[in-house]
């Protein structure tokens, strides 16, 4: 593998250029040319994510940055902005409170260069950026994963509904996608302070770090991992704190989460999370929440913990880290449709390994195509999936087969 990354042969001109990459340029282009026109005809950009990152960094921009986390002005900047384009069709009271950057500070550079544009422009430009990013994901992911069929590699992912779904929401999360391949390919070689520093970017979205003590039990020198984790991890902070201060950062910071995510009351939208709380929103329909709904994610998550520990004999790596990947998204409290496009890579090891050909395309449309179903009956059908197949690989209860597939993926000696 590291051969492959250090061949002059491997960004060539014959790679680059081959026919599944052509079909995947007709196929982003197709969406980009849908997404636009669905841009000219209405208010959509404004009904996605993109409009918090893109007020943050214009906060930031304008040396507001003390005030980032401040509600009061995020409300400001976004009903500015939303009157400046939609004039006389701004149709939501000043009084509704919107939704909130909560995002740490540094987040905000990967967004400054777009808020130099205009909103559609910035919009557009960022789409362009998450393409890009799903290109090298697929890209990198084809050179190490050999037994995937080309074509399924490439068109597979721009149809899963979570990658839409990132690129229509204008997230963040396929860079995410690529530092959880980075991650998987480091621990592969046992570069473990590498695997650190990729881990500590998960911070990016603060609620996806409970990955790391599942990667800690994973690693073998547990010393370089948590060095390499700390490294990155004070770098983040500092440039955050450079941002936006640290006083009165944090107090803000808890109030615009309180704002912005009432944990405390029923929300019927938690229903749409694919995670533990979803379940138990969908279930007991607005009897478990609150305390109870967080206490009992947090009993299961570290039952998760230790049931992740055991390490059954014949277990691999390669699926124990598509083990800690669900259980990321299990537990997080906050995962919504388009954080599932994280499960890409460990998808990609799976499918790359000796696993029966009918078990790899139950996974496939299991997890793939079930996902884009269970948009429109609620996220359960997702998570029970998700539930099983994980408890089922920790306790050893699928066929042997399975575990001990493509022993490759496990980290050489």
């Amino acid at each position: 593998m590291t051969k492959n990354f250090r061949s002059k042969k491997f960004f060539s001109i014959h790679n680059l250029a081959t026919p599944t990459i052509f079909i995947f340029g007709i196929v982003m282009v197709l969406l980009i040319f849908s997404y636009v026109l669905f841009l000219m005809r209405g208010k959509f950009a404004f009904g996605t994510d993109f409009i918090h990152f893109y007020t943050a960094a214009q906060i930031v921009k304008e040396g507001k940055g003390s005030s980032l986390y401040k509600v009061d002005v995020q409300r400001s900047f976004q009903l500015k902005l939303i009157k400046k384009y939609l004039g006389e069709e701004l149709t939501f009271s000043e009084s509704k409170p919107v939704a909130m950057f909560m995002n740490p500070p540094f987040v905000v550079l990967f967004y400054l260069p777009f808020s130099l544009m205009e909103y559609d422009v910035g919009y557009i430009s960022f789409l362009a950026l998450n393409i890009f990013f799903l290109w090298m994901l697929i890209f990198l992911s084809s050179r190490y994963f050999k037994k995937i069929n080309r074509l399924f590699l490439y068109i597979s992912p721009p149809l899963f509904l979570p990658v839409i779904g990132t690129l229509f929401m204008g997230q963040p999360t396929l860079i995410l996608a690529i530092v959880t391949l980075f991650i998987f390919l480091s621990l592969t070689r046992k570069k473990t302070f590498q695997a650190g520093i990729f881990t500590a970017l998960f911070l990016i979205k603060p609620q996806f770090m409970i990955i790391t003590p599942f990667l800690y039990i994973l690693v073998q020198d547990k010393r370089r991992f948590v060095l390499g984790f700390l490294s990155m991890l004070a770098i983040l902070v500092g440039i955050s704190i450079l941002i936006s201060g640290i006083t009165p950062t944090l107090s803000d910071y808890i109030h615009i989460i309180a704002a912005g995510q009432d944990y405390w009351k029923y929300d019927p939208q938690a229903v749409k999370m694919v995670s533990l709380n979803g379940l138990l929103a969908f279930i007991f329909r607005g009897w478990l929440y609150g305390y109870k709904s967080i206490g009992l994610n947090v009993v299961c998550y570290f039952v998760a913990i230790l049931v992740f520990i055991r390490n059954p004999r014949n277990a691999k790596f390669g699926h124990r880290f598509l083990i800690a990947v669900f259980f990321t998204l299990l537990f997080s409290g906050h995962t919504l449709l388009h954080d599932l496009v994280i499960l890409l890579p460990p998808l990609f090891a799976l499918l790359d390994s000796k696993v029966m050909i009918t078990r790899k395309i139950f996974l496939t449309l299991s997890l793939f195509f079930a996902t884009s179903l269970s948009f429109w009956w609620g996220l359960v059908p997702t998570i029970i999936v998700m539930l099983v197949f994980s408890f089922s690989l920790v306790l050893g209860l699928v066929d042997k087969q399975v575990i001990n597939a493509n022993k490759s993926l496990e980290p050489s000696p």
